[in-house]
């Protein structure tokens, strides 16, 4: 514990570095999807993630770090995982980069609004504020009323942010007995044999350029988790959490250099009122982190 709180500036460094490869990981996806289907990507994304992930479990803990007492939990945790993923990697293939980036940035909300029914935790009156006003941002970037809105990819990123919080939570009560790396390790495995499944009816044959393309999304990701592990290894969630924010501004500077994407006024207020929402939450989170030492 003393590691992670008296070395915060390299927590930051790993958090911001960590999601500024993950941005770009989403980027690439986003150029991939025009071509293959997001559950091809997501397959040969977590064939390629798992190798790394394995050799870390087998070199840090040796075979025991393998060992499991939970596998139907560990099944659960997949699940929410494939349904966040591939419902973001379908709307990011609809949507600008910022604006579907902007909008998965709500998942600390419904955290926020489903801890109580999940977890039994109070909701006081200050937090229901933060998430109607998280809401209303969430409803400023989806713009339904506006002529052209792409409901279906807003509602494919809005589906994912709720499976990414229920994601989350439900890692937050497996973490109490499993090893991060292996909770990671076992999410890549399962992606990866649960998609390979239908690829030979889905498979798009590559060439030597995209098949080194869609590798590279494992590599990307793998170290983009890896970071965000050490980030939260060297400081506290408070402290590194906000760092997530960091991702809208990638998103928007790529998007502009990429596909010249200039975000919506609409769709910066509504972010703000999101990420002013998080940020809340986070330091929410610090007061009780430091009202319990």
């Amino acid at each position: 514990m003393s590691t992670r709180l008296n070395q915060p500036i390299k927590g930051i460094t790993f958090a911001v570095f960590a999601v500024f490869v993950l941005t770009l990981q989403d980027a690439f996806v986003k150029m991939l999807t025009s071509d293959f289907s997001v559950v091809q990507i997501l397959c040969v994304r977590s064939a390629v993630m798992s190798i790394p992930i394995f050799l870390l479990v087998l070199f840090t803990y040796g075979w025991v770090g393998f060992h499991t007492q939970r596998p139907l939990a560990h099944l659960l945790r997949l699940s929410l995982n494939m349904m966040a993923f591939l419902a973001f990697f379908f709307g990011l293939s609809r949507l600008p980069l910022a604006d579907a980036i902007a909008l998965l940035l709500s998942a600390p909300i419904f955290m926020a609004l489903l801890s109580g029914p999940l977890l039994g935790e109070r909701v006081s009156g200050q937090l229901w504020v933060v998430i109607v006003i998280g809401f209303v941002g969430v409803v400023l970037m989806a713009n339904p009323t506006a002529r052209g809105a792409d409901l279906v990819g807003v509602s494919a990123i809005l589906g994912a942010s709720v499976a990414y919080a229920l994601w989350m939570l439900h890692t937050r009560y497996l973490s109490s007995t499993e090893r991060s790396e292996t909770m990671v390790f076992y999410t890549a495995v399962g992606s990866a044999a649960a998609t390979a499944l239908v690829m030979p009816w889905l498979w798009r044959q590559p060439s030597a350029g995209e098949l080194g393309l869609l590798a590279l999304l494992g590599i990307m990701s793998s170290v983009g988790h890896f970071c965000l592990v050490q980030a939260y290894r060297y400081a506290p969630v408070y402290v590194v959490g906000p760092f997530d924010y960091t991702s809208l501004v990638w998103g928007i500077l790529i998007g502009y250099i990429v596909w010249s994407d200039i975000p919506r006024a609409q769709m910066l207020i509504g972010a703000t009122l999101v990420v002013a929402g998080g940020l809340y939450l986070f330091h929410r989170q610090r007061r009780i982190d430091a009202s319990t030492m």
